[in-house]
């Protein structure tokens, strides 16, 4: 029998500050923290704002992202790190610059990160929560001494992504650097699909992730789709205006399978009647650039604080990725009041209700997202209708909401191990 009265104690191990430490931070609120392990972390606030000052002054972009480094939701007693690992970490990352060379630090910092951590006590620990590459030896061990173990399923599967690269490459020649399938590009992949085969419990962020688990042989565990919380901008939407060019906006960072072209080639024929902008940093070539700025207002990388104004700007929000396992930017571009065209290679199937606050389109066609933008500049009178609808559904996929279902999930991986 289930024991489902049996309290979980989870480690949770993350490289990065992924998702702001929404997973610890939750399971510290319900009093299901055991151990929470990371590279680099800021343990006060005086740490913060003294590495937020000291990259201001300087300009250092990667010492200003250290800075998000910190978390006041969880007690520092329970937080492990391993700071010069983190520092040779990103260091190794930074001067990686072939595709070979970055994904040989992957594997380097996962399989670094998950040894340093099974050295460490378990004593007390009734489960294990990582996410995908830097998962695969605590799993193991969870296994060996019979405890649940949860694979946060946060990264595509690599050759999934790579044969969409490959296509797209074909498909827009000259847009991105010739990419080639190495031995550590395998290695990368089978770290992956072994991590798969070892959890006990997997959680996928969106549907399009779970199929893409779903088509591993051999595959016969537990799948739980659990969409990320987002809590960051709850207030009224501001009512736009019906008159001028209808404003659309994509917020996204990255290359070609970010599906840009697709956008560019859907706005082409709309001449005056649309503006489109693109903000974030496209690491696509020179030539990709220049013929997506014959379509496309390209803002490139923005601060921050400037987001909010490009969202308040534009009418409707387009995020054309060909392979994306969540997509933050489609609840933030909700929350704002912004209808939504995206792809089903994101988490759009997931929290767009068609019709009602936006649409899903094939991904990798041009044609479809072009048709809906057409709906749009026919039928502005329920854009703000739409608008209601869509900033009333981003309500749906709060933090809070978020958290107990990740509790719940857990439980019952938890009581499951307890009762084999």
């Amino acid at each position: 029998m289930v024991n489902v009265n049996i309290k979980p104690n989870i480690l949770v191990a993350q490289l990065g500050a992924r998702r702001h430490y929404i997973v610890p931070a939750t399971l510290n609120k319900y009093g299901m923290l055991h151990d929470f392990y990371t590279d680099i972390f800021l343990k006060s606030s005086f740490c913060e704002t003294m590495v937020k000052n000291i990259a201001s002054r300087f300009g250092l972009t990667s010492v200003k992202r250290l800075a998000g480094r910190h978390s006041s939701q969880l007690p520092l007693n329970k937080i492990h790190t391993f700071p010069v690992f983190g520092l040779r970490y990103k260091y190794r990352g930074r001067f990686s610059n072939t595709d070979e060379s970055k994904v040989k630090n992957w594997l380097w910092g996962g399989k670094t990160f998950c040894e340093s951590i099974i050295k460490r006590s378990w004593e007390g620990v009734t489960g294990v929560y990582s996410f995908s590459s830097a998962a695969l030896e605590l799993l193991q061990k969870a296994k060996n001494i019979k405890i649940c173990s949860i694979l946060d399923m946060a990264t595509a599967l690599r050759k999934v992504e790579y044969e969409i690269y490959e296509n797209e490459s074909a498909v827009f020649p000259g847009w991105a650097d010739s990419r080639y399938w190495t031995e550590s590009d395998d290695a990368y992949h089978n770290r992956q699909l072994q991590e798969i085969r070892v959890a006990s419990t997997i959680i996928c962020s969106s549907t399009y992730v779970k199929r893409m688990i779903q088509n591993v042989p051999g595959f016969e565990k537990r799948l739980s789709v659990l969409p990320i919380g987002f809590d960051s901008h709850f207030s009224q939407p501001t009512e736009k205006s019906s008159k001028g060019p209808l404003k659309i906006l994509c917020i996204a960072n990255g290359g070609i399978l970010k599906g840009f072209g697709y956008l560019a080639r859907a706005v082409k024929n709309f001449g005056s009647n649309l503006q489109t902008r693109v903000v974030g940093e496209l690491t696509v070539s020179q030539t990709a650039k220049s013929d997506l700025s014959e379509n496309l207002e390209l803002f490139g990388s923005v601060p921050r604080t400037e987001i909010a104004g490009h969202y308040e700007w534009a009418d409707v929000f387009v995020l054309p990725s060909l392979s994306e396992t969540f997509g933050l930017v489609i609840l933030e571009a909700m929350s704002y009041g912004l209808p939504v065209i995206t792809t089903d290679h994101t988490a759009g199937p997931d929290i767009i209700r068609q019709e009602g606050d936006g649409y899903i389109v094939p991904a990798g066609d041009s044609e479809a997202i072009a048709e809906k933008l057409e709906w749009f500049l026919m039928n502005r009178q329920q854009l703000p209708d739409m608008s209601s609808q869509a900033y009333e559904r981003s309500r749906e996929f709060s933090m809070e909401k978020y958290g107990e279902k990740l509790v719940s999930i857990i439980r019952e991986c938890t009581a499951g191990s307890s009762s084999s």
